[in-house]
């Protein structure tokens, strides 16, 4: 009999024998395909049974869209997510499921169905990750996110973390959070958000930005190291991009600060800067180098 934790593993390889693949390649059925050893279709008649208790069924939509957004967001960071993307997702996963307890139906023609309809869902969601992966590439174009130390963090920023008006929130933390656990060791009461989260602790959420609620008057700090201002670059100038809700967005977390509270990010944002009502906020804009600008946001 099939059991619960031998599907989560099998769910698991099936996900690394299709890393770093590309699904717009032109010959898509020859790249994508299901794991041999796949304990999920060595007994379809035992799968469909399992699959028959809805909770378990639910279970494993679950973990799978868990697994497979976070592959998503390791290749490319600038896939962005949102609740009616997630709900269809989980539609693409719940037929590939059904299709899998039908034992009418071939494996080679569920596999074909499942990856047409995963690219489709993709194209939909995040149309710019079709036009920098090219059909005649068997790998994906990867742009990926660095971690960087508490240290140079502070250093790039200007954050004296003694100098620091709680409560601090550092948005986009990293898996690690390296520079919220440095705050924290200090004894500050600070918050860390990231939709991946390796590290587990209370004060950690993970959740991504636009889920995250940014309450007027609440933080005396917020930090985004190359996270949200650099997400929020890359939409400004895609013709696709969120501009609109990245602004709105933009907007939520200035209010959010306490008056005498600062906002501490890179890459700096002229383009949203420029226009905020200097009665409200004083902006404070250094280059670092050429290419690189940190900002520091007070409310007044």
């Amino acid at each position: 009999m099939l059991e619960i934790q031998s599907l989560l593993n099998s769910i698991d390889r099936q996900i690394q024998t299709n890393k770093g693949k590309n699904l717009y390649y032109s010959d898509r059925d020859t790249l994508f395909n299901f794991w041999e050893g796949n304990n999920l279709l060595s007994n379809r008649h035992q799968l469909a049974e399992i699959l028959s208790d809805n909770s378990v069924r639910e279970g494993l939509i679950d973990y799978t869209l868990s697994k497979v957004l976070r592959e998503f967001f390791y290749t490319n960071q600038y896939i962005t997510v949102n609740e009616r993307d997630k709900s269809i997702l989980r539609k693409v996963y719940n037929k590939l499921i059904s299709e899998l307890s039908d034992q009418q139906i071939s494996l080679s023609d569920i596999s074909s169905r499942h990856f047409t309809r995963l690219t489709t869902w993709l194209s939909y969601s995040n149309p710019h990750i079709e036009k920098i992966n090219h059909n005649d590439k068997k790998s994906v174009a990867g742009v990926v996110c660095s971690e960087y130390s508490a240290e140079l963090q502070l250093e790039l920023l200007n954050i004296n973390p003694g100098k620091l008006l709680e409560p601090i929130l550092d948005i986009g933390c990293g898996e690690h959070a390296h520079l919220s656990a440095f705050l924290k060791e200090k004894e500050l009461n600070v918050t860390g958000i990231d939709r991946l989260l390796i590290k587990k602790e209370t004060w950690l959420s993970e959740i991504s930005w636009f889920e995250f609620e940014f309450k007027p008057d609440n933080w005396g700090t917020i930090i985004s190291n190359l996270s949200f201002s650099s997400h929020f670059l890359n939409n400004h100038l895609r013709a696709d991009g969120l501009f609109l809700e990245y602004a709105q967005k933009y907007m939520e977390i200035l209010k959010s600060l306490k008056q005498g509270g600062s906002y501490h990010y890179a890459p700096s944002l002229p383009f949203m800067e420029e226009h905020l009502d200097k009665k409200t906020y004083k902006v404070d804009r250094k280059i670092i180098n050429k290419n690189y600008q940190r900002t520091i946001i007070t409310r007044l």
